[in-house]
């Protein structure tokens, strides 16, 4: 999953589009203060809340495996590679997108 941030708003909601035609699987966070529930596919998972929330982003990056497969740290290859980007993702979520000091 790919993590989307505003994704309930128009740019947010065409990246997420754009993500899944492309095959990838999107999780959507949004505070809805510009955005519209309504604009998210009931099938996305999504979450309201701010992305300073750092309970919400530990939650969000437990219940699913955030892929960071565009990430050019995926060229190294193999399943060592990923889980070394799923690492660094999950911590840069948890703390630089999700409101660390």
């Amino acid at each position: 999953m790919i993590p989307v941030t505003g994704g309930a708003g128009y740019i947010g909601r065409v990246t997420a589009e754009l993500l899944r035609a492309r095959g990838h699987g999107v999780v959507i966070l949004d505070d809805l203060a510009r955005g519209h529930r309504a604009a998210v596919p009931l099938d996305v998972p999504f979450y309201e809340g701010s992305i300073s929330d750092r309970d919400l982003g530990s939650r969000i990056t437990k219940e699913h495996d955030i892929d960071a497969s565009h990430s050019a740290w995926c060229g190294e290859g193999g399943s060592g590679s990923r889980r070394r980007v799923n690492s660094t993702v999950r911590h840069l979520f948890q703390g630089s997108i999700a409101g660390s000091p």
